[in-house]
């Protein structure tokens, strides 16, 4: 027989543990959140980190100078909460700026915002963001103390003082390559992208890929080829993919030329850059303008068409047949850099005809055929 009077004691123990029990984690469940909302509302810097799922974190990932008065800011949610907005406080050598920007992060989220800002506060030195939760504003700030540059343009426009010279700059947003930049011709801004001359024996660019030589090489009369990474260039170009081509010489072709020869820079390309086959022809309308060396002189203003593919010699931007005011070149354009006038002489071509390059506007045939000199394409996000 069973001992029903032994059995009710034991049910009304373990019902009393239990209710205590889930008192207890009632309780608890009130003081943790008690103390997270007291510690969001009294506290300013310390976010309730003794609950770390209720921490209030965001960490800037890349801050990029875009032009003068755009930064590309990356701001993600690393906690637990959504961020309802922020404020990024953009610090100058000569002001600071708050802009507000009113877009959401959900937990573990990441948005990318192009933030204008007045560039009358400087040269930017640092870029903060502070997450706005419940209304409220933390001044515990997550940023980093240096804009990382694009390009030569980027330098320029946090540093119109910038000159000639070679400079660090990170492409990707996070590694760093050396390049040469010309901060004076034509406003300035570019990036050396190439060095070439004619030859796949003595000229080891030829259509590759990847980069070629190293930032000492770029400016060398001949000596070793040199390219950045067809990445580093699409990079440099930017997302919208258009962007000018500058192009000059180490030297020039005394049959065809005075010592006053040009260099032509051919603007507002549209197009997916590459260097291990053809560059197709521009999706807008270029222009391309040949200046005389020694005193940037405009010498022409007109069009080729580009795009153009002579077969297995091709790479990158290769330019020909005349759209619009013929050159004639040599002896035919508004200042005579040639010695001798043909309409047929207008060409800008990377690699053609057997990895030879052409560089003829205003000057005669501009050809690498007998390793005379090399030619250097410079680029700027247009």
């Amino acid at each position: 027989m069973l001992n029903k009077e032994g059995i009710s004691p034991i049910i009304s123990i373990v019902l009393i543990i239990a209710l205590t029990i889930v008192l207890f984690l009632l309780v608890s469940s009130w003081i943790r959140s008690s103390i997270v909302d007291e510690t969001m509302v009294k506290s300013d810097e310390k976010l309730g980190k003794a609950f770390s799922s209720y921490d209030i974190q965001v960490k800037v990932n890349q801050a990029t100078m875009m032009d003068s008065d755009t930064i590309k800011v990356i701001i993600e949610n690393t906690g637990e909460k959504t961020i309802e907005s922020f404020k990024v406080k953009i610090i100058g050598t000569n002001n600071v700026e708050i802009v507000d920007v009113e877009e959401s992060i959900n937990e573990l989220g990441v948005i990318v915002k192009e933030l204008d800002f007045n560039p009358a506060i400087g040269t930017v030195l640092s870029v903060e963001v502070y997450p706005v939760v419940g209304g409220k504003v933390y001044t515990t700030s997550y940023g980093i103390k240096e804009l990382l540059p694009t390009s030569c343009l980027a330098i320029l426009a946090n540093n119109p003082d910038s000159g000639n010279g070679v400079y660090d700059i990170y492409p990707d947003g996070t590694n760093k390559i050396q390049v040469n930049c010309d901060m004076e011709r034509d406003g300035g801004g570019w990036t050396l992208i190439l060095k070439t001359w004619y030859t796949v024996t003595l000229n080891n660019v030829f259509k590759q890929a990847g980069a070629i030589g190293t930032v000492s090489d770029g400016l060398t009369h001949l000596g070793n080829g040199y390219k950045l990474s067809d990445e580093s260039i699409r990079n440099i170009i930017g997302p919208n993919r258009k962007f000018d081509i500058f192009a000059d010489q180490s030297g020039y072709n005394t049959v065809y030329s005075t010592g006053n020869y040009e260099y032509v820079i051919l603007r507002d390309y549209t197009g997916y850059w590459r260097f291990d086959g053809a560059v197709a022809a521009s999706t807008t309308t270029t222009t391309f303008q040949s200046y005389r060396i020694s005193d940037n002189a405009l010498a022409w203003t007109g069009n080729l068409q580009c795009g153009y593919d002579a077969g297995s010699g091709v790479a990158g931007i290769n330019c020909y047949t005349v759209l619009e005011n013929n050159p004639q070149g040599g002896a035919g354009c508004g200042i005579n850099m040639g010695i001798a006038s043909n309409p047929g002489w207008h060409h800008f071509f990377m690699s053609q005809y057997n990895q030879d390059t052409y560089l003829y506007i205003c000057n005669g045939p501009q050809h690498s055929s007998s390793n005379r000199f090399s030619h250097r394409f410079w680029v700027r996000e247009s």
